[in-house]
């Protein structure tokens, strides 16, 4: 018999950006003085067998960059040249996304008096559900992205700076999803 501990891998099944780069351990459990050969993606890897367990490193880069389901198939072959198969799968999410409109002052990308007075509300889009910290000249907020992808951040109308920026007044959005990827986007008013 074959095992293979899906949920185990990075701990709870789901592989993000960080996680790949630094290499990716699959592990299941086989019948001692077995081989196993795990197989994805078009590619077979022999596992460390030690006792009962066994264990496949991937390396940094193993995986292909996305959003997906990965199939695994694990085969193990007893002393006396029996196999034993079992499958199960994996998620890889290691891209996310966010973007930044900031014409929506005025369709002109400026803030001005009246704007400010009357409170800011910037918008963009990122994975739903994703974390987005939007922040102007460093007065932050958080949302979260809605299950369409969308953003709103609002800022009271005393919430920023009066009187004029030096120069252009910094704009910067960063999303987390779910699985911990993380995307900037940056802009200025």
């Amino acid at each position: 018999t074959v095992t293979f501990d899906a949920a185990s891998v990075e701990t709870d099944g789901t592989v993000n950006f960080d996680e790949e780069q630094d290499g990716v351990t699959l592990t299941g459990t086989v019948q001692s003085g077995s081989s196993v050969v795990v197989s994805f993606g078009g590619n077979s890897y022999n596992a460390t067998v030690d006792g009962t367990d066994w264990i496949v490193e991937l390396g940094g880069g193993t995986l292909a960059p996305g959003d997906y389901v990965q199939d695994v198939t694990v085969t193990a072959t007893d002393p006396a040249g029996n196999a034993a198969t079992v499958t199960g799968d994996f998620v890889v999410d290691t891209v996310t996304t966010v973007t930044l409109d900031i014409n929506n002052f005025g369709g002109d990308g400026v803030l001005n008096f009246a704007e400010r007075n009357g409170g800011v509300t910037l918008t963009g889009t990122a994975e739903a559900g994703a974390s987005v910290t939007v922040a102007i000249d460093g007065v932050a907020r958080t949302v979260t992205a809605t299950d369409v992808g969308t953003w709103s951040a609002d800022w009271a109308p005393l919430d920023l700076p009066g009187g004029r920026f030096e120069g252009d007044a910094g704009v910067t959005v960063t999303a987390t999803d779910a699985a911990g990827n993380t995307a900037s986007a940056s802009g200025t008013i």
